[in-house]
C-alpha cells in the first residue's frame, strides 16, 4: 500500500532465469500453504508432468484444502492461478487440458480437449 498515493501497488521485476512461477491465491491458499511450499508443489508437479491428471493450479488448491481438512477446520474459499514462466531456451512442458500457453511474442497456443474450459477464445 502506497500511503502517499492511497493505492495498492506491487512492482516486481521478473527475471525468467531466476523466477519460475507467479502464484496468485486467495487467503484460503496462503493461510495453509507457505509461499516456498507452494513453489515446491509447482516444481514437483512440473517434474512429474501432472501425475494426477490435473493442472498445477488445481493440485495446489487441493493441497491447501487437504491442509484445512487435516486441521479439522472449515475451509476458507481457496482460489489459485499459477502462471509458469518458461525458462529461456527450454521447450514447453506438456500441458493439462485446463492450461494455456500464452506467448506475448507469438500469441496463444492451446490444445483444447472436449469439455475443457480452455476452448474459450483468448482476447488479445
Amino acid at each position: 500500500y502506497d500511503f502517499y498515493s492511497g493505492e495498492f501497488v506491487v512492482v516486481v521485476t521478473l527475471d525468467p532465469r531466476r523466477h519460475r512461477y507467479i502464484i496468485v491465491g486467495s487467503d484460503g491458499l496462503w493461510n495453509m500453504v507457505p509461499p516456498q511450499e507452494a513453489v515446491t508443489v509447482c516444481q514437483s508437479h512440473d517434474e512429474a508432468v501432472a501425475p494426477f491428471g490435473m493442472s498445477v493450479a488445481r493440485r495446489l488448491g487441493c493441497h491447501a484444502l487437504m491442509r484445512w481438512r487435516q486441521r479439522m477446520l472449515r475451509a476458507d474459499n481457496t482460489s489459485v492461478i499459477v502462471i509458469a514462466l518458461p525458462e529461456p531456451g527450454k521447450p514447453h512442458l506438456p500441458m493439462h487440458r485446463d492450461e494455456v500457453i500464452l506467448s506475448l511474442a507469438e500469441g496463444p497456443h492451446c490444445d483444447p480437449a472436449i469439455g475443457s474450459r480452455s476452448i474459450t477464445p483468448l482476447i488479445k
